[in-house]
């Protein structure tokens, strides 16, 4: 923030506006960029959550996939036991 010492006072330029006023507008530009300065934080929190997301749904994408493989040898397991088992009893 600039010290009141090293900016120009705005009654100098502008005789109608009162050293409250000044203030309060001194004051508010310190506020904005406080809050401008919070809002950034917060933009590249929620950039790091975007990217944790991200990685979270390629990671249940791939367990997803996983499952759908797991289910298929199991539905092909079942169906070569059948077959086999057919098999024995007529061999047999």
């Amino acid at each position: 923030m600039v010290k009141s010492a090293d900016r120009a006072r705005l009654c100098e330029f502008y005789p109608d506006i009162c050293f409250t006023t000044e203030e309060k507008a001194w004051k508010n530009l310190s506020q904005f960029k406080k809050n401008l300065s919070q809002v950034k934080i917060n933009l590249s929190q929620v950039k790091k959550n975007q990217s944790q997301v991200k990685k979270n749904h390629s990671q249940v994408k791939k367990n997803f996939r996983f499952r759908k493989t797991l289910v298929r040898l199991r539905k092909t397991s079942v169906s070569l036991r059948k077959i086999l088992g057919s098999k024995k009893l007529q061999s047999g």
